[in-house]
């Protein structure tokens, strides 16, 4: 496992650490543990169909094992999909609100949607990537960058 500082310094210092490796999933329990998002333990776990067996089951029992409670919110794969108001709707009926965090599990598109969904959900949660390709590491995990699609 790599650690790297990306430093972003305005009028608040908004550096943060970028965990790169293999097998993280421990590492965020630990890390959920020593506070990364205070006292929160709700977790939205948002995935899609594709990583869903790959990663995110695995991370929502490792949740739950830890005392958190977690549950998963998965869409169909695929840019098309990338739209919010299935997983928003389907947060908001399993009674998630402020007081959640949202971790994404996936790539790119699950990355931009959860990225999207976290900052308006509630006028904003705490979000979590956990991106399993390159492109939802550099994209919107490492540059910030996520946007949904609309039918227009």
């Amino acid at each position: 496992m790599s650690v790297f500082q990306v430093e972003l310094k305005k009028v608040v210092d908004d550096s943060y650490e970028i965990e790169i490796g293999y097998q993280l999933e421990n590492r965020l329990i630990e890390d959920l543990k020593n506070g990364l998002v205070g006292k929160i333990k709700k977790f939205a776990v948002i995935t899609d169909s594709t990583v869903k067996e790959l990663y995110a089951d695995h991370i929502v029992n490792l949740l739950q094992e830890a005392g958190y409670q977690a549950r998963e919110f998965v869409f169909t794969a695929g840019e098309t999909s990338k739209t919010k108001e299935e997983v928003e709707d389907a947060m908001l009926e399993a009674g998630f609100r402020r007081d959640c965090c949202i971790i994404a599990v996936g790539g790119g598109v699950v990355t931009d949607l959860s990225g999207f969904l976290a900052g308006t959900y509630g006028r904003g949660v705490p979000f979590i990537n956990y991106a399993t390709t390159l492109l939802a590491a550099a994209d919107a995990s490492v540059g910030g960058k996520t946007a949904v699609d609309t039918p227009l």
